[in-house]
């Protein structure tokens, strides 16, 4: 892999403020065998385990190279937060001969996480750095209206031409396609049930007391649901959405490079990239209601 900080020339892409990273993501040029891994820590999640298997090139041309893992904690160091992560990829890599290669890449991390609260600092005086305002008991359980979801994976295959000792041509066409979604509580004609509104601190609602114990610093689920149900016409007043990113970009990519002499080296580089996105709030729950 290239990696470039800052507008630092790279032979692979036009510089960036955010510099560039490239990968060879061919099995040929990685380490062949079993890899596993697992770790421990304390943050956002728990745990962590991880499995690659590389063949490397055989004899018949052909690398095959799996790998996986996965992160995940029922519950973060903050409170009433989630961690579920899975990530995988895949590479199958052909060589032809010593001039021709072909490579398809496939990977992808589903990932499913609740977030904490951003917290005034009266809050943080009553509560610690770890209070999360997003979640209340439900059933039993931590619920968590601010849950983000993530799935976009990305398909690449990448034709290798070493066309002389001095020259080659990398050529990758790529499609990313899935969804993003964050969500969190919305309600019609009704109050604001969540305890970091300023009206419900104890500053102005005058109920430190009932902060303290838990009974109003955290979210009451079971009052959503009954103001709900308890709606004549059937409708819901509070419900859980999504706002929502959908995407599908195409990408097309195309590098030249040669030496000129031992200190002239000439990259020529094109990319295309076609994407269309969708924009969209979808109801996740209507907590109790009809619509």
């Amino acid at each position: 892999d290239e990696l470039t900080y800052g507008i630092e020339p790279s032979n692979y892409a036009f510089g960036d403020l955010g510099g560039v990273t490239n990968f060879d993501t061919r099995p040929s040029t990685m380490r062949k065998g079993v890899s596993l891994a697992y770790s421990n820590t304390n943050r956002s999640y728990r745990n962590r385990v991880m499995a690659t298997y590389n063949t490397g090139l055989m004899d018949n041309g052909w690398a095959f190279m799996v790998s996986g893992s996965r992160r995940w904690a029922e519950e973060g160091i903050i409170e009433g937060t989630f961690y579920d992560a899975y990530a995988y990829y895949l590479g199958v890599e052909k060589k032809f001969n010593e001039k021709h290669t072909l490579n398809f890449t496939s990977f992808g991390a589903p990932t499913h996480r609740s977030t904490g609260s951003p917290n005034t600092q009266e809050v943080v005086d009553m509560m610690g750095i770890y209070y999360n305002g997003y979640w209340g008991w439900q059933d039993g359980e931590k619920r968590n209206e601010r849950v983000k979801k993530t799935f976009e994976p990305i398909n690449m295959l990448t034709h290798h031409w070493n066309i002389n000792n001095k020259s080659k041509l990398t050529t990758t066409i790529s499609y990313q396609f899935g969804e993003e979604s964050s969500s969190r509580l919305d309600w019609y004609n009704a109050y604001n049930p969540s305890p970091l509104y300023y009206r419900n601190l104890p500053s102005q609602a005058n109920n430190k007391a009932s902060w303290l114990n838990g009974t109003a610093s955290q979210l009451d689920w079971s009052s959503l649901y009954k103001f709900n149900q308890g709606i004549s016409d059937g409708y819901s007043a509070f419900w859980l959405g999504s706002d929502v990113n959908k995407d599908k970009t195409y990408s097309a990519y195309t590098n030249f490079q040669t030496e000129l002499t031992p200190n002239i080296d000439v990259v020529l580089a094109a990319s295309y990239q076609k994407t269309k996105s969708e924009l969209f709030r979808r109801v996740e729950d209507l907590l109790g209601g009809g619509f």
